[in-house]
């Protein structure tokens, strides 16, 4: 019976190593729950061991992070994370370590005697990890939206069985994983994972897809992929990072002040696309008040829940655009160079790699 918390965390220390404590018990401890509360990971049966964490102790732990499990003469499961000492250089294999152990420890208490359990791949569990640097999940996207959208992805239903292409690994793996688990009963899911990987079955595409996305049949990849590829559009209207604005977002305005054929009848002569700011010149026309209406509201939309200079971007746009369709071009014309000139600028500085709103 499952006792509805994280297993208790023990830590054991080196010689010379208490000061190390505190901070790497409040950090694992951080990675922990939010696998058990973020990520909806089954939480442990009652009676279950403690994580025992041992800080600073003799080779190979001073020299790497690392995880074992252990069984208990009880049959019971012990996950062990070594740590070498409190750097930040170490985190990421922190949470690699701390993830495989919470996890892998759950899927071996499952496993029935004379059953041999299926692990987990290890680009699986990176994502998970990746997924508890709650400040990174918006990186983690952006890395993935731009090789998604540039098409230099493979599709979902091959992401699920094989690792993700090197460069962008980590970052591709978290979306997969949080693609999966973006369900109210992610946590019945998991725990369906856990038991069928503990009875040995092979880690496939069709696997996942049955648990996590009820899949099943000849179609199964076909509508997964199709499925990852409508949740990652989605994702863009998120906001996975409060008060900051990342550059794809910034680029993605682009597409708001593009208009296509299928919007306006009004302008194309066989265009495949007009900019935006022909119809703010051009209020007149048939259709465009409503169009430029509609897409103030777009550009009010988009800047919720974002930095103050992409706010106040968007809201000089969202206002020429209103001004426009009311007053004309002429009382917006000032309101809309506005805005132009800041995108330029604000796109200059993500450009060189700026988060905007990040050192606020």
């Amino acid at each position: 019976m499952a006792i509805d918390a994280p297993a208790p965390i023990t830590c054991k220390m080196a010689r010379g190593a208490e000061g190390e404590r505190p901070a790497i018990r409040d950090f694992v401890t951080t990675i922990q729950r939010d696998l058990h509360s973020s990520l909806s990971l089954p939480y442990p049966a009652e009676g279950a061991c403690e994580i025992v964490v041992e800080i600073g102790f003799a080779a190979p732990s001073s020299r790497e992070v690392g995880h074992r499990l252990l069984r208990m003469p009880p049959g019971t499961i012990r996950a062990v994370v070594a740590v070498p000492k409190d750097d930040a250089a170490y985190a990421d294999e922190i949470r690699f370590s701390v993830a495989a152990a919470v996890f892998r420890s759950l899927l071996h208490s499952r496993v029935a005697e004379g059953q041999k359990a299926t692990e987990p791949p290890e680009w699986f569990v990176r994502g998970m990890a990746a997924l508890t640097d709650r400040p990174r999940r918006a990186a983690l996207f952006e890395e993935t939206y731009s090789a998604w959208s540039h098409a230099s992805l493979d599709e979902a239903s091959v992401l699920l069985e094989r690792p993700p292409p090197r460069g962008c690994s980590a970052a591709v793996a978290s979306q997969i994983v949080a693609w999966c688990i973006d369900r109210p009963d992610a946590r019945q899911r998991w725990s369906k994972l856990l038991d069928a990987l503990a009875s040995g079955e092979k880690w496939s595409s069709s696997l996942l897809e049955g648990i996590f996305l009820d899949l099943d049949g000849f179609d199964a990849d076909e509508v997964a992929n199709a499925s990852f590829d409508q949740w990652m559009a989605n994702q863009t209207n998120h906001i996975l990072s409060p008060g900051t604005t990342h550059p794809g977002v910034l680029s993605r305005i682009g597409m708001l002040l593009e208009v296509f054929p299928d919007e306006i009848k009004a302008g194309f002569d066989g265009e495949a696309s007009l900019p935006l700011s022909f119809f703010a010149h051009h209020p007149e026309m048939d259709g465009a008040q409503a169009l430029l209406l509609k897409r103030a509201a777009r550009f009010r939309a988009v800047a919720i829940g974002r930095d103050d200079l992409f706010r106040h971007l968007c809201l000089l746009y969202a206002r020429a655009l209103e001004t426009s369709a009311m007053k004309g071009w002429f009382h917006a014309s000032a309101l809309w160079l506005a805005a132009e000139d800041m995108r330029a600028e604000l796109g200059a500085r993500t450009a060189a790699g700026e988060i905007l709103g990040l050192g606020k």
